[in-house]
């Protein structure tokens, strides 16, 4: 059944086609992906160049792709299509069909001195939010521009969307927001700096009236030599809470972590981190520091990957109404024992032990030790 969420989806490849029929028929200019039997689509003038993808739309988006290439220039434009099954309601355990739907495009016509690109998209609302939210589609939009002049890296992004958006690879929005920001990069040799502003403003009830807009400003520094990486990162944040009587908060952030690589298959990464948050209106003051060590190996061709981690988490505020710590440390050991005609097969082992201790309700305090063992099997 044709709705009005492929509409978009089939124009583009009706472009596709109209080009192809105009086309001379010697060009060989474009080619198809997952066919689900191989057929020749024909050609396409010598300036563009499609591709269209047949596929169950329950799995994978379905995706058709035009470009527009002019010398070294292009504009490219790319449409996808899926429908998610969702639980309408668990109890009579209906399930429904939830089209996503995007149109996703970039350029480079003025070159690396600007680049751009825009998309939208937007899918349905199951019947509860539809009903609660008084619209029965949720919608996002995004533009961002960036460029590069002489190795001095700049841009800039604004996004919009609704609560109950939900992309193909993300989870449901739980509330609306837009987002505007800047950044720019440089470097001198080895040592990269970039600097970034932004504005988050959130509709936290759907009212208009009572936001929540954060405005952030972060400085990162970057030195990357041989095997080893350090990124040194700051940031500050205030934000201004209109849903919680206009409460205005600071929050100051400072980050440092390494990358180390002794041998090929061997990473050693350690971090530490400090959070402070300091509520203008209530004069609360927390501190979070944190920090973790975390060693990665990969043997000959993957076949055995291993990954551990330890990791230190604590937070006070200056009410004494709360002081906790938790120690923590996670191993998992994956083994690749071969490909079939299923597809490959892996085998983890999983062992995470986590300490948790509230020093102002000791009750609450606790050791809890988890052991997991997962077969998997990826199709080819």
């Amino acid at each position: 059944m044709l709705s009005r969420t492929v509409v978009p989806f089939l124009l583009l490849a009706l472009l596709v086609l109209a080009a192809n029929a105009i086309a001379d028929e010697n060009d060989e200019s474009i080619h198809a992906i997952w066919h689900l039997s191989p057929t020749r689509l024909g050609s396409l003038p010598p300036f563009l160049a499609g591709e269209i993808g047949f596929q169950d739309s329950s799995t994978k988006p379905v995706e058709a792709q035009l470009r527009f290439q002019f010398a070294d220039r292009s504009i490219k434009l790319k449409s996808s299509y899926q429908e998610r099954n969702l639980l309408v309601d668990p109890l009579i355990g209906e399930n429904r069909k939830r089209p996503i739907f995007s149109l996703f495009g970039t350029s480079d016509i003025v070159g690396n001195l600007l680049k751009s690109e825009a998309e939208f998209a937007y899918n349905a609302l199951d019947a509860r939010t539809a009903e609660s939210l008084g619209r029965e589609t949720a919608r996002m939009f995004r533009v961002g521009l960036k460029g590069d002049w002489h190795g001095h890296k700049y841009g800039g992004e604004y996004r919009t969307l609704d609560k109950g958006f939900v992309h193909f690879k993300g989870g449901e929005a739980e509330r609306g927001e837009d987002l505007t920001q800047i950044w720019g990069e440089t470097g001198f040799g080895p040592l990269r700096l970039r600097a970034t502003f932004a504005q988050l403003w959130e509709n936290i009830n759907e009212s208009q009236d009572m936001p929540r807009i954060t405005r952030s400003s972060a400085l990162l520094l970057n030195y990357k030599k041989g095997d080893l990486e350090t990124v040194l990162s700051s940031a500050y944040s205030r934000r201004v809470d209109g849903f919680h009587d206009g409460s205005v908060a600071d929050m100051l952030s400072y980050e440092l972590r390494t990358t180390y690589q002794p041998i090929n298959n061997l990473k050693i990464t350690p971090m530490i981190r400090y959070a402070g948050d300091w509520n203008r209106t209530s004069g609360i003051r927390s501190e979070t520091p944190s920090a973790s060590l975390t060693l990665t190996y990969s043997s000959w061709r993957n076949i055995l990957n291993f990954v551990s981690s330890a990791t230190y988490h604590g937070s006070r505020s200056s009410d004494r109404l709360s002081h906790l710590r938790d120690f923590g440390s996670v191993t998992k050991i994956t083994w690749n024992f071969g490909n079939t005609f299923e597809g490959r097969k892996t085998l983890t082992y999983e062992f995470s032990y986590n300490n948790h201790r509230d020093l102002v309700l000791s009750g609450n305090s606790k050791n809890a030790f988890s052991t997991k063992v997962f077969l998997s099997v990826h199709r080819f």
